[in-house]
């Protein structure tokens, strides 16, 4: 589902001024408690995928909430970065 037009200024993270110059893509539950359903998690890096592909996004470049501010804690503990990353074309994770 679409939040905003991709010409809106998002709500997603206000830190480093963020909403402004990012997309943010919402993946409901508290991956803190249980990891995402693998169809979740498809979903994600095929939605991802895409954006990447249609604003030129590098996967060096995704980036996760609590990387901006790093006191935040989402996606939480059991989001699984490293397989995302890595379903991405970044080998970083």
């Amino acid at each position: 589902m679409l939040g905003r037009m991709p010409d809106e200024a998002g709500a997603h993270c206000r830190d480093g001024g963020m909403n402004g110059r990012s997309l943010g893509i919402c993946l409901a539950g508290n991956f803190d408690l249980a990891p995402p359903v693998p169809e979740a998690l498809e979903l994600l890096v095929r939605l991802a995928g895409s954006l990447m592909r249609m604003f030129g996004i590098p996967p060096g470049r995704v980036y996760r909430h609590s990387d901006w501010p790093p006191y935040k804690r989402c996606p939480g503990r059991l989001s699984p970065r490293s397989e995302f990353m890595a379903a991405l074309g970044d080998s970083k994770g």
